[in-house]
């Protein structure tokens, strides 16, 4: 585990430990009405797509809405049960089950591949579980994994897919960073990664709506897609394992934050670790292990986040502004609104934090 400068673990922990609610009492304040959100959000976005938002304050929450239509054709509309899939926040809640492991003692984040794999090609036998997580492997996004059923072919295609850099040069987002996190998690637990994540992460902090892939695209609870899934996308599916596969609800996406921001996961250390700096992009924006960190000029305030979108329909969106102690979260099924960067959860998340903070 690299060595974090005392003065800035300091830091990090007196704002997590002050936004979570610990010893907060002279924060910054947020509107008791929100009746006018309510009218604004509906009124923009009801007749678009199907949508949830929740807004939490020093730790309580203070504002939910369910707008839209889960299944447009039916007239369902979105309500507090409603599923979406979150993409890559997934990546987040694996980040936070490796981190589990490192605390049993199990995984250290200077373990290269070759410790877990046999016949790793040369050019990947050094890759780290550190490099993986802050997409510094080297590994291109090219969904190689999409419509693998079996992990042992997931090992074989991502370890066979050619590099864009040497190991620790450069960064690349990708999501075959986290389906070799979770082979690495199966590997060292030999637990299928649903099995371990469930017991590690998601019952302990009491999220029971959230579901796994093959679940959650065969639940009547999930709101439409503006694509249909193929039959052999939505079955066991490793483009979908570690990077992007939950389904899951705004209320349990709140119990999520609560569980990693309130060390009920992991230790306030692996926090620390996971929301530190491991690469700066040429937009300022900080990537950790399994987050983001950057600050924010609208709404002047340091923000951490995690955020997950699906060319399908789905996405979502979590942000935490640790000045303003406030977190917005956002599902929708929006799809791309016209630009491919600009989707519900940014649209809505936007809106949110604009009538919280705007003049």
């Amino acid at each position: 585990m690299r060595t974090i400068q005392m003065k800035k673990l300091q830091v990090i922990y007196f704002l997590l430990a002050y936004w979570v609610g610990i010893f907060a009492v002279y924060g910054q304040t947020v509107p008791k009405n929100f009746k006018s959100l309510d009218r604004l959000l509906s009124q923009k976005f009801d007749a678009q797509f199907g949508y949830s938002v929740l807004v939490a304050h020093q730790g309580k929450v203070v504002f939910r809405k369910y707008g839209g239509y889960a299944h447009k054709r039916k007239k369902q509309k979105v309500n507090k049960n409603t599923l979406f899939n979150i993409a890559s926040i997934t990546k987040s809640v694996t980040a936070v089950g490796i981190f589990k492991l490192i605390e049993q003692g199990k995984l250290h984040l200077s373990d290269p591949l070759s410790k877990f794999f046999i016949d790793v090609p040369s050019d990947k036998k050094a890759i780290t579980i550190a490099q993986l997580l802050a997409h510094r492997s080297g590994f291109k996004q090219n969904y190689v994994c999409d419509g693998v059923k079996d992990a042992k072919k997931a090992l074989k295609v991502i370890l066979k897919d050619k590099l864009k850099f040497s190991p620790g040069s450069g960064f690349s987002y990708s999501n075959q960073n986290y389906e070799m996190l979770a082979l690495i998690i199966e590997k060292a637990t030999g637990q299928t990664y649903e099995k371990y994540t469930d017991q590690a992460i998601l019952k302990p902090v009491g999220m029971t709506q959230t579901k796994f892939w093959e679940a959650g695209n065969e639940s009547a609870a999930t709101a439409s897609t503006n694509t249909r899934l193929s039959a052999r996308t939505k079955r066991k599916n490793w483009g979908f394992i570690g990077s992007g596969g939950l389904y899951t609800t705004a209320e349990d996406l709140w119990r999520f934050w609560q569980g990693v921001m309130g060390y009920k996961i992991v230790s306030r250390q692996s926090v620390s670790t996971m929301l530190d700096n491991y690469y700066k992009t040429s937009s300022e924006l900080e990537v950790g292990y399994g987050w983001f960190t950057n600050s924010t000029t609208d709404w002047h305030s340091k923000e951490v986040w995690t955020r997950g979108n699906e060319s399908w329909g789905h996405n979502a969106v979590v942000r935490g502004f640790v000045d303003k102690e406030v977190v917005i979260i956002v599902l929708s099924n929006s799809g791309e609104m016209g630009d491919r960067n600009q989707t519900g959860n940014r649209a809505v998340s936007k809106e949110v934090a604009d009538w919280l903070w705007s003049k």
